[in-house]
């Protein structure tokens, strides 16, 4: 799969992070989640959530993603 190609397609800006993260998706073996994605990429919390919206949306990703939140 082309990453650029991808994002082109979709109409997607072609920021480096969001190349890292669907070449990530893209070459995953299994489904990984929010805390998988987040531990090999580095990047802010909300660029990350921020991109897997655009990615739901522009490419019909399935998605579900948890945001843990330290209780007090």
């Amino acid at each position: 799969m082309q990453i650029e190609k991808l994002i082109k397609d979709a109409d997607i800006k072609p920021t480096s992070a969001r190349k890292e993260m669907l070449r990530l998706l893209a070459g995953a073996s299994k489904p990984l989640s929010c805390r998988d994605i987040e531990a090999q990429i580095s990047m802010d919390k909300a660029t990350f959530y921020r991109n897997i919206a655009i990615f739901g949306l522009k490419l019909s990703l399935s998605r579900v993603c948890v945001l843990y939140v330290k209780r007090r």
